[in-house]
């Protein structure tokens, strides 16, 4: 009989171990449908305002992007005036290296014509 006992003790105490895990998994499958709606409209939420901060940031760079393109264009302006002005005011180089060599194979020439004759 003692070993009866045990073992309806045994069978007695799993039962009520697996209403209890039955129980608890009833509350939290019904946890789990009250807040699912709830829980996917918070990652809803957050994903929204996740696209909302990388559009204005997309908003923003593009926004540098352009004024980055207009300054590059203004500076480039102003470098082919500045080119044109100096090429319009200053005349061409009164010497160059050819130019001097020339004057000076001139002149030697002339002082050797002068010493031999």
């Amino acid at each position: 009989m003692p070993a009866e006992n045990g073992t309806m003790e045994f069978a007695l105490w799993h039962r009520a171990l697996a209403s209890a895990d039955a129980t608890a998994r009833d509350a939290e499958d019904e946890w789990t449908r009250a807040n699912a709606v709830r829980v996917l409209e918070d990652r809803v939420h957050r994903a929204d305002a996740d696209r909302h901060a990388l559009r204005e940031a997309v908003r923003l760079r593009d926004r540098i992007l352009t004024e980055q393109r207009l300054a590059i264009a203004e500076r480039d302006d102003e470098i082919r005036r500045l080119r044109a002005a100096v090429q319009h005011d200053s005349p061409a180089p009164a010497w160059t290296p050819g130019r001097v060599l020339r004057g000076v194979r001139r002149r030697l020439g002339r002082v050797y014509r002068r010493l031999r004759g």
